[in-house]
């Protein structure tokens, strides 16, 4: 017989600190609601010679019969990091992979679910899937107080513009061409981002002290653990600059008005799904991002753009100051990726996933 339990809960959160992984799992295994039969305990670390991505394995026992999980720990879970856990699940060579983390979002246990892979955090969202169980629980709040180990002024909104400046340097690309910023003087890098030298300053500090950014004497610096400061970069983005650029919201003047529409004679650039859409041919954009530099007045008027509030376009100020951007009328794929992650929407994500492969990986993973 089967037993499925689906729940959408909403359980009492408790304060927490900075904890450590194996702390942070038995807080979870603490939450987990627990139908009549279900057993979990168990927990083994991973010694030396386990998989570097696993921390350990668990077991979970349901009416007698008993499973063990491969136990993979996340504290801190990232929308960007979802689509890509099946394909960690599938590289560990198990199909008993259970994600412990902090806390996950509805729309990411909707993603997990769909995806096959099992999660438990702590407070109290769980998806099991055992030969006679599933259970699954979605809606619980996130945490009220949290601790994230991001030194210093990386992760402030100048921070963000620089380390993007850095990011998107067309060297990590063109490893042969000369730098755009990351070896530029603090004034030389100033002027192209808009950033204060201070900042630059301490954003430098704080990547080489955070291990993202490696230096030889003055004039050579190289970034390492890309994609860990690429997640870190996009997560913080979401939460700490982007809502700060936001100009105004419209109403699209009509079906497919944004097929064959170009804005670089506006200043402006596609971002969200047009940018994802244009970037794979995934996507049927249903909400319609613009970034735009300089006044907005000409773009609104030659396209008919009427201001409301709960419209379907968001319209966000360019922060990137003179940085080089792609030839098309589209942001860089970095801030494509991070606008599908804002979403928060399942089919936003898959998106992300693609933009990440397409675009990203190239240099996010060639440090």
């Amino acid at each position: 017989m089967l037993y499925v339990y689906k729940y959408r809960a909403v359980p009492q959160s408790k304060p927490r600190g900075r904890v450590k992984k194996q702390q942070l799992l038995y807080d979870a295994l603490e939450s987990v609601r627990r139908p009549p039969g279900l057993r979990i305990g168990g927990f083994r670390p991973a010694g030396g010679g386990r998989r570097a991505q696993a921390d350990g394995t668990l077991d979970v026992n349901h009416r007698g019969k008993r499973t063990r999980y491969i136990v993979v720990i996340k504290p801190n879970l990232a929308s960007a990091q979802v689509a890509r856990l099946a394909d960690e699940k599938a590289a560990m060579g198990n199909k008993h992979y259970l994600l412990v983390t902090t806390h996950v979002t509805p729309s990411q246990a909707d993603t997990l679910e769909d995806a096959s892979v099992e999660f438990i955090d702590t407070v109290g969202n769980c998806f099991l899937q055992l030969p006679n169980l599933y259970l699954f629980v979605a809606g619980s709040p996130k945490p009220r107080k949290e601790t994230r180990d991001r030194p210093g002024r990386l992760f402030t909104p100048s921070g963000l513009k620089v380390v993007f400046a850095f990011l998107t340097d067309p060297r990590l690309k063109d490893p042969d061409r000369d730098p755009v910023v990351l070896n530029k003087s603090y004034l030389q890098i100033s002027d192209i981002t808009g950033v204060s030298p201070g900042t630059i300053t301490w954003t430098r500090r704080d990547l080489e002290k955070a291990g993202f950014m490696h230096s030889k004497g003055r004039s050579e610096r190289r970034l390492v653990h890309r994609q860990e400061l690429m997640e870190q970069w996009v997560s913080s983005y979401v939460a700490k600059l982007r809502p700060k650029l936001a100009v105004a919201r419209f109403r699209s003047p009509g079906p497919n008005w944004w097929r064959d529409r170009s804005l670089t004679s506006y200043g402006a650039f596609w971002g969200g799904e047009v940018a994802a859409a244009k970037l794979t041919g995934y996507l049927t954009p249903e909400f319609f991002t613009i970034y735009q530099k300089g006044s907005p007045n000409k773009l609104i008027l030659d396209l008919g753009l009427v201001k409301d509030t709960g419209g379907d376009i968001e319209m966000l100020e360019a922060f990137w100051g003179s940085m080089p951007v792609p030839t098309t009328d589209c942001v860089h794929p970095l801030l494509v990726y991070a606008d599908l992650v804002a979403s928060d929407i399942g089919r936003n994500l898959k998106a992300a996933q693609r933009v990440y492969e397409a675009e990203l990986r190239y240099f996010a993973e060639a440090d």
